[in-house]
């Protein structure tokens, strides 16, 4: 197709896959990789790339040695939302929750006899709980921020809700990944802005929070150093709040020092983003990318 229109740009959203890797090397084509999702450095660093738009600096710095151009942008959807959200804001068209738990529920997981899955799935079901608890307690709003996706997004989503909605027991928010209604109103992103405390057990999400300076709480090691799914690689340095087989006191302590806005057990310092998808809000993550983007084709028709 790319031979058949003359193209000579080929932007991907999809880093995770080979097929684009090195066609820059075989063809005349620039090739733009925008980082769409959190990936190991090991990962990108096997990975050939013509020019690579990371998702953090420390993502960055790993196409730096296999990549003709290695820029730092952040996350392209968050900018999205964000840019949404200042125009919605004008309209009140936001909301407010206390605690957001950012899922990852798949279906097969609450039906696998792989251990890993079904520790995931108790995971889930602790963590639930204690935000049952901790909600009840102290009349705090929730929010789930639900993962549905692809083609079968509607039968994976009415199975995530009723999951949520026998395990906390009352009405609680809703963010979508997918099945939002108004970008920066509903969407996931949404719920990381309108919440006071982040909780999760994994997600790319985290370090979109920590970028907006709300480091979640994180419950991946919940049972300890007992392996939960694929998530033995997460970086629990970067996390002030990175529980390792806690109690219900400690969630809950965790939970009022982050509603309480208490830094001083865990101080954030965002001059180090090495890990945080941080951004000028001067100059979002779609800007940036759409300005690479006409540089590099402009540099590629002037060459001809």
């Amino acid at each position: 197709v790319a031979y058949q229109t003359q193209t000579k740009v080929l932007v991907t959203f999809i880093d995770n896959c080979n097929w684009d890797k090195g066609l820059h090397d075989v063809t005349s084509l620039r090739v733009i990789t925008v980082q769409n999702g959190l990936r190991t450095p090991n990962t990108i660093s096997r990975k050939q790339y013509d020019v690579f738009l990371g998702f953090s600096r420390r993502d960055t710095d790993a196409a730096h040695g296999t990549a003709n151009e290695a820029i730092p942008v952040g996350s392209v959807r968050f900018g999205l939302a964000y840019k949404d959200r200042r125009s919605e804001a004008s309209h009140g068209a936001s909301r407010r929750v206390d605690i957001l738990f950012i899922s990852q529920f798949r279906p097969e997981f609450w039906s696998s006899p792989r251990p890993e899955d079904r520790l995931h799935v108790q995971a889930i079901k602790v963590t639930i709980s204690w935000i049952r608890q901790v909600a009840n307690q102290y009349n705090l709003r929730v929010g789930i921020a639900f993962t549905s996706k692809g083609p079968d997004r509607e039968a994976w989503y009415r199975a995530e809700k009723s999951v949520y909605d026998g395990l906390l027991e009352g009405s609680f928010a809703e963010y979508h990944r997918e099945r939002f209604t108004r970008r920066g109103v509903d969407c996931t992103y949404a719920g990381l802005f309108d919440t006071r405390v982040v909780v999760s057990i994994s997600s790319t999400l985290c370090f979109e929070a920590i970028g907006i300076g709300k480091p979640p709480i994180m419950t991946t090691r919940l049972f300890g150093d007992r392996k939960v799914e694929h998530y033995e690689w997460f970086p629990k340095d970067q996390f002030q709040q990175f529980m390792i087989n806690p109690q219900y006191d400690a969630f809950e302590k965790a939970v009022l020092a982050e509603l309480a806005g208490d830094r001083e057990q865990r101080p954030i310092d965002l001059s180090d983003k090495d890990y945080f998808c941080a951004f000028d809000d001067m100059k979002l993550p779609p800007d940036m990318v759409s300005e690479i983007i006409q540089k590099i084709t402009k540099r590629s028709v002037l060459a001809l």
